[in-house]
């Protein structure tokens, strides 16, 4: 994954969070997600 997909990814979680679009299910997977290719 490169790095602006992460950051792509990211600003993505942050616009759906605050609009209330994703189950806490989803953004529990995609903290794994983001955890699993930053480590």
């Amino acid at each position: 994954m490169a790095a602006d997909d992460a950051c792509f990814m990211i600003i993505q979680k942050n616009v759906f969070t605050c609009h209330g679009m994703f189950s806490e299910r989803r953004r529990t997977e995609i903290s794994l997600l983001l955890n699993y290719y930053e480590n």
